[in-house]
């Protein structure tokens, strides 16, 4: 498989994670301050998709995001998690541990695709640095 591609799918499907646990979780908070912080990474994770997505396009290639066998698990943790604490630092903890996911596995697909063109492997240490600086934000809320 494309070296390039198979960086972008990952980046993509980090992303498209967020976006579901996100969209999930704002609708649980009742803390304003900490809502926006998951807005803005709401933001940043759509952005990144957007730009994954168009690199795998720009290769003739197809990509949907992370399919409903990957999110079906993901959202029943949260619904299950949330309907024993929905205070916003145990959703900053839950939100912790998924970034801390997706960073392992971009930065897996950093180093096991090593002929990604530049453009994928800036957009790769773009998505890196867009979870180590989500659990910094988060770790306040903890």
């Amino acid at each position: 498989m494309n070296d390039t591609a198979e960086i972008c799918r990952e980046i993509s499907d980090s992303a498209d994670m967020g976006k579901a646990a996100l969209s999930r979780l704002i609708k649980r908070c009742r803390d304003a301050s900490f809502c926006s912080v998951m807005a803005d990474m709401f933001a940043n994770y759509h952005e990144l998709y957007n730009d994954a997505q168009e690199i795998i396009r720009e290769l003739g290639q197809h990509d949907s995001g992370a399919g409903a066998k990957q999110k079906k698990p993901m959202l029943i943790g949260l619904a299950l998690n949330t309907a024993i604490d929905s205070t916003p630092s145990h959703l900053a903890e839950m939100l912790v541990q998924g970034c801390a996911m997706s960073l392992i596995n971009i930065a897996r697909a950093e180093n096991e695709c090593v002929r990604a063109d530049a453009k994928a492997m800036c957009l790769c240490k773009r998505a890196r640095r867009n979870e180590q600086e989500n659990i910094q934000r988060l770790l306040k809320f903890v």
